[in-house]
Protein backbone atom coordinates (compact mmCIF):
# COMPACT_ATOMS: atom_id res chain seq x y z
CA UNK A 1 0.00 0.00 0.00
CA UNK A 2 1.34 3.46 -0.91
CA UNK A 3 1.70 6.40 1.47
CA UNK A 4 -1.40 8.17 0.17
CA UNK A 5 -3.60 5.15 0.77
CA UNK A 6 -2.12 4.50 4.21
CA UNK A 7 -2.51 8.10 5.35
CA UNK A 8 -6.15 8.25 4.25
CA UNK A 9 -6.81 4.88 5.91
CA UNK A 10 -5.23 5.97 9.20
CA UNK A 11 -7.07 9.30 9.09
CA UNK A 12 -10.46 7.66 8.47
CA UNK A 13 -9.97 5.04 11.18
CA UNK A 14 -9.02 7.47 13.93
CA UNK A 15 -11.98 8.61 16.03
CA UNK A 16 -12.93 11.02 18.78
CA UNK A 17 -10.41 13.42 20.25
CA UNK A 18 -7.38 11.21 19.57
CA UNK A 19 -6.67 12.98 16.29
CA UNK A 20 -6.00 16.69 15.83
CA UNK A 21 -5.89 18.61 12.54
CA UNK A 22 -4.08 21.94 12.19
CA UNK A 23 -2.93 24.26 9.39
CA UNK A 24 0.28 26.28 9.62
CA UNK A 25 1.43 29.34 7.69
CA UNK A 26 4.73 29.51 5.82
CA UNK A 27 7.73 29.63 8.22
CA UNK A 28 5.57 28.74 11.22
CA UNK A 29 6.98 26.12 13.58
CA UNK A 30 4.85 22.96 13.54
CA UNK A 31 6.72 21.25 16.36
CA UNK A 32 10.07 21.29 18.10
CA UNK A 33 11.61 18.49 20.08
CA UNK A 34 11.80 20.17 23.47
CA UNK A 35 9.28 18.02 25.34
CA UNK A 36 9.14 14.29 25.97
CA UNK A 37 6.14 13.56 23.74
CA UNK A 38 5.38 10.70 21.39
CA UNK A 39 3.38 12.56 18.76
CA UNK A 40 3.22 11.40 15.13
CA UNK A 41 2.37 13.93 12.41
CA UNK A 42 1.10 13.26 8.87
CA UNK A 43 1.27 15.90 6.12
CA UNK A 44 -2.11 16.38 4.44
CA UNK A 45 -1.04 19.26 2.19
CA UNK A 46 1.94 21.53 1.65
CA UNK A 47 5.44 20.66 2.81
CA UNK A 48 7.69 21.25 5.80
CA UNK A 49 11.30 20.74 6.82
CA UNK A 50 13.15 19.39 9.82
CA UNK A 51 15.79 21.99 10.69
CA UNK A 52 18.51 22.35 13.27
CA UNK A 53 20.14 25.52 14.49
CA UNK A 54 23.86 25.98 15.09
CA UNK A 55 25.32 27.84 18.05
CA UNK A 56 25.63 30.85 15.70
CA UNK A 57 21.94 30.70 14.85
CA UNK A 58 22.47 29.26 11.36
CA UNK A 59 19.64 27.07 10.07
CA UNK A 60 20.48 23.65 8.61
CA UNK A 61 17.93 21.62 6.65
CA UNK A 62 18.02 17.98 7.78
CA UNK A 63 14.93 16.47 6.16
CA UNK A 64 12.07 17.61 3.96
CA UNK A 65 8.53 16.27 4.37
CA UNK A 66 6.13 16.32 1.43
CA UNK A 67 2.43 15.47 1.23
CA UNK A 68 1.65 12.12 2.91
CA UNK A 69 5.02 11.94 4.71
CA UNK A 70 5.13 11.43 8.47
CA UNK A 71 7.40 12.77 11.21
CA UNK A 72 7.30 13.35 14.91
CA UNK A 73 8.73 13.61 18.37
CA UNK A 74 8.59 9.83 18.71
CA UNK A 75 11.56 9.48 16.34
CA UNK A 76 13.92 11.78 18.26
CA UNK A 77 15.84 11.61 21.51
CA UNK A 78 15.42 15.01 23.16
CA UNK A 79 18.44 14.35 25.40
CA UNK A 80 20.76 14.35 22.37
CA UNK A 81 19.70 17.61 20.72
CA UNK A 82 16.87 19.96 21.60
CA UNK A 83 17.58 22.44 18.80
CA UNK A 84 15.50 20.77 16.08
CA UNK A 85 12.21 22.12 14.73
CA UNK A 86 9.83 21.23 11.92
CA UNK A 87 8.99 24.41 9.98
CA UNK A 88 6.31 24.87 7.32
CA UNK A 89 7.78 25.64 3.87
CA UNK A 90 4.39 26.72 2.57
CA UNK A 91 0.87 26.74 3.99
CA UNK A 92 0.82 23.23 5.44
CA UNK A 93 -1.93 21.09 6.96
CA UNK A 94 -1.18 18.13 9.22
CA UNK A 95 -3.03 15.72 11.44
CA UNK A 96 -1.40 14.22 14.49
CA UNK A 97 -1.98 12.14 17.58
CA UNK A 98 -0.22 10.79 20.66
CA UNK A 99 1.21 7.35 19.87
CA UNK A 100 1.14 6.40 23.58
CA UNK A 101 -2.65 6.80 23.59
CA UNK A 102 -3.02 4.64 20.47
CA UNK A 103 -0.72 1.81 21.52
CA UNK A 104 -2.49 1.41 24.87
CA UNK A 105 -6.05 1.56 23.48
CA UNK A 106 -7.55 -1.72 22.23
CA UNK A 107 -9.94 0.29 20.04
CA UNK A 108 -7.03 1.14 17.74
CA UNK A 109 -5.42 -2.29 17.65
CA UNK A 110 -6.25 -2.85 13.97
CA UNK A 111 -4.48 0.29 12.74
CA UNK A 112 -1.16 -0.24 14.56
CA UNK A 113 -0.03 -2.27 11.56
CA UNK A 114 -0.92 0.58 9.21
CA UNK A 115 1.09 3.01 11.31
CA UNK A 116 4.07 0.64 11.29
CA UNK A 117 3.83 0.28 7.50
CA UNK A 118 3.74 4.07 7.16
CA UNK A 119 6.84 4.41 9.31
CA UNK A 120 8.64 1.81 7.16
CA UNK A 121 7.83 3.79 4.00
CA UNK A 122 9.08 6.96 5.68
CA UNK A 123 12.30 5.21 6.66
CA UNK A 124 12.84 4.31 2.98
CA UNK A 125 12.55 8.00 2.10
CA UNK A 126 15.12 8.84 4.78
CA UNK A 127 17.42 6.11 3.47
CA UNK A 128 17.26 7.72 0.02
CA UNK A 129 18.75 10.86 1.55
CA UNK A 130 21.44 8.87 3.33
CA UNK A 131 22.34 7.37 -0.05
CA UNK A 132 22.71 10.88 -1.47
CA UNK A 133 24.85 12.05 1.45
CA UNK A 134 27.10 8.99 1.10
CA UNK A 135 28.39 10.39 -2.22
CA UNK A 136 31.74 12.14 -1.85
CA UNK A 137 31.55 14.81 -4.55
CA UNK A 138 29.03 17.59 -5.14
CA UNK A 139 28.39 16.28 -8.65
CA UNK A 140 27.62 12.78 -7.42
CA UNK A 141 25.30 14.12 -4.70
CA UNK A 142 23.44 16.25 -7.22
CA UNK A 143 23.07 13.40 -9.70
CA UNK A 144 21.91 11.00 -6.98
CA UNK A 145 19.35 13.56 -5.78
CA UNK A 146 18.18 14.30 -9.32
CA UNK A 147 17.79 10.57 -9.92
CA UNK A 148 15.50 10.27 -6.87
CA UNK A 149 13.38 13.22 -8.05
CA UNK A 150 13.08 11.82 -11.57
CA UNK A 151 11.98 8.41 -10.28
CA UNK A 152 9.24 10.06 -8.23
CA UNK A 153 7.95 11.70 -11.42
CA UNK A 154 8.52 8.54 -13.50
CA UNK A 155 9.94 10.69 -16.35
CA UNK A 156 13.42 12.24 -16.44
CA UNK A 157 12.32 15.79 -15.77
CA UNK A 158 11.09 17.58 -12.69
CA UNK A 159 10.92 20.90 -10.85
CA UNK A 160 13.30 21.37 -7.95
CA UNK A 161 11.13 21.34 -4.80
CA UNK A 162 13.27 23.90 -2.95
CA UNK A 163 15.51 26.92 -3.43
CA UNK A 164 19.24 26.59 -4.18
CA UNK A 165 20.02 27.71 -0.63
CA UNK A 166 17.75 25.05 0.87
CA UNK A 167 19.04 22.39 -1.53
CA UNK A 168 22.67 23.16 -0.67
CA UNK A 169 21.85 22.75 3.02
CA UNK A 170 19.89 19.57 2.28
CA UNK A 171 22.83 18.10 0.33
CA UNK A 172 25.41 19.29 2.84
CA UNK A 173 27.41 21.32 0.32
CA UNK A 174 28.43 24.93 -0.28
CA UNK A 175 25.78 26.83 -2.26
CA UNK A 176 28.21 28.60 -4.60
CA UNK A 177 30.10 25.37 -5.33
CA UNK A 178 26.79 23.59 -5.97
CA UNK A 179 25.63 26.30 -8.39
CA UNK A 180 28.92 26.02 -10.29
CA UNK A 181 28.52 22.24 -10.52
CA UNK A 182 24.97 22.54 -11.83
CA UNK A 183 26.27 24.93 -14.49
CA UNK A 184 29.00 22.44 -15.37
CA UNK A 185 26.42 19.64 -15.67
CA UNK A 186 24.64 21.86 -18.20
CA UNK A 187 27.85 22.49 -20.14
CA UNK A 188 28.56 18.76 -20.15
CA UNK A 189 25.01 18.23 -21.48
CA UNK A 190 24.19 15.85 -18.67
CA UNK A 191 21.23 18.03 -17.73
CA UNK A 192 19.15 20.78 -19.33
CA UNK A 193 17.82 23.51 -17.05
CA UNK A 194 15.22 26.26 -17.28
CA UNK A 195 15.15 28.10 -13.96
CA UNK A 196 14.11 25.35 -11.48
CA UNK A 197 13.02 22.85 -14.13
CA UNK A 198 15.57 20.07 -14.73
CA UNK A 199 15.75 17.52 -17.53
CA UNK A 200 18.15 14.58 -17.28
CA UNK A 201 19.74 13.96 -20.67
CA UNK A 202 21.59 10.77 -19.67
Amino acid sequence: MEKKELVHKIYSEMTGNSIKVKTYSKNQIITNFLANRNYIYFVLSGSCSLCSFSSKGELHLLQRYERYDCFGDIFHNIELNNEKSVIANTKTSVFYFDYDEIISNAEYHDIIGDICNMIILQMRTMNDRLEVLSKKTIRDRLLAYFDILSKRNIVKEFDLPMSYTQMASFLGVDRSAMAREIKQLELDRIISKNRHHIILNK
